[in-house]
């Protein structure tokens, strides 16, 4: 009798249990019609005042109309250029006005911007000038991919991307799509559990919500002066001397991928397009690549060297058929040392190529062109 009283109670607990998780669940899909169109805020997920102003489409429409309206550049680069010595900070010292607003992070290479690139598309707003740097380490093995931390440059959860919120994916051209899609698919037996985290991510950031300080903004337009101080340089290796990669047991993934489907060949296309669209002046500058150091560790510098002219090739003619225009460090200029790093250019590498960017006959087009576009609109 007692063994059958327990087995009754633990059925009915059974069933209490069943019937809190249905109606846990069936509050928070409930929800959906809630925070479905809610456009998110500032909140303690962005790191900075910029991420608030890149990831919440809200701000991202005042920030880009007030570049706009104050006749700047949008500079877009990636690790290389988050810093105050990087190439829009020398070019706002050397150049008479605070043109660029750098907009540059850790990752933000091409695939995860073209998700910015996506927002842009849709805004019916003006836009600004652009121009994109391209470091070709974005093009190798190790890094022309989708990371999670360069998806958190441009949303706060990548969950945001898998369930397409507020059609985030809609301009994005249908390859572009597929990568993204194909990045998500490994998990896509747990797609009822991700709803639920999506959805209760949503209520706990709409719960955390506060407003962007416009009375205290202040653009990244901070000119920065070189104080012509040549750091030393390992000769060999062509970089600072103390410089050891710590993944140099991955140096056969660091040769670069002629593959025109690849992540970031693929982004480039929707970042061209969008720009092409927009009928905005734009321009394209192409990173050199530290070949002598790749020979240093023992690559085939010649097959590195094929590999990157043909990648070089792609990335121009893509440019071309959109109407921007190029500059390619690696055609008639030549840095002299300047890489702190396999893949980073220090204060002095990016000294000498603003110097060059000055006196280049296309970097005067494209500012001829903006100057024009302003007086135009």
């Amino acid at each position: 009798m007692e063994r059958l009283l327990s087995m009754r109670n633990s059925n009915t607990n059974l069933i209490s249990v069943v019937f809190i998780l249905l109606v846990v669940n069936l509050i928070v899909f409930g929800a959906w019609f809630y925070v479905r169109e809610k456009s998110l805020l500032k909140d303690g997920s962005d790191k900075d005042e910029q991420f608030s102003l890149i990831r919440n489409e809200k701000y991202l429409i005042e920030y880009i109309s007030n570049i706009y309206n104050d006749k700047k550049i949008i500079f877009f680069g990636s690790s290389e250029s988050h810093n105050n010595y990087s190439i829009p900070s020398q070019l706002n010292y050397m150049e008479p006005q605070n043109n660029y607003e750098n907009i540059s992070k850790g990752w933000l290479s091409p695939i995860h911007l073209s998700l910015i690139f996506s927002k842009i598309g849709k805004l019916n707003i003006s836009i600004p000038p652009i121009v994109l740097l391209i470091n070709p380490v974005y093009f190798t093995k190790t890094h022309n991919r989708i990371d999670e931390g360069g998806l958190g440059n441009v949303v706060k959860s990548t969950l945001f991307i898998k369930m397409n919120h507020n059609n985030i994916l809609a301009d994005l051209d249908k390859d572009t799509k597929n990568i993204f899609k194909k990045y998500f698919l490994h998990n896509k037996l747990i797609f009822p559990f991700d709803y639920q985290k999506y959805i209760l991510n949503l209520l706990y950031l709409s719960s955390r919500q506060s407003n962007f300080n416009w009375e205290n903004f202040s653009y990244r337009d901070k000119p920065y002066k070189f104080n012509h101080l040549i750091p030393d340089y390992s000769v060999d290796k062509n970089t600072w001397p103390r410089y050891k990669p710590v993944d140099e047991f991955m140096k056969k993934d660091w040769v670069i991928i002629n593959d025109e489907l690849s992540p970031n060949m693929i982004g480039l296309k929707t970042i061209f397009s969008t720009i092409y669209k927009k009928s905005i002046p734009g321009l394209v500058i192409l990173l050199p690549t530290n070949i002598k150091y790749y020979q240093h560790i023992g690559l085939d510098s010649l097959e590195y060297s094929r590999r990157d002219l043909i990648l070089r090739k792609q990335i121009k003619n893509m440019a071309f058929s959109n109407a921007l225009t190029v500059i390619d460090l690696n055609d008639d200029f030549r840095l002299n040392l300047g890489f702190k790093d396999r893949m980073h250019n220090d204060e002095y590498g990016f000294y000498q190529i603003c110097k060059y960017l000055i006196d280049s006959k296309n970097y005067s087009e494209f500012k001829n062109s903006v100057a024009q576009y302003y007086i135009n609109r």
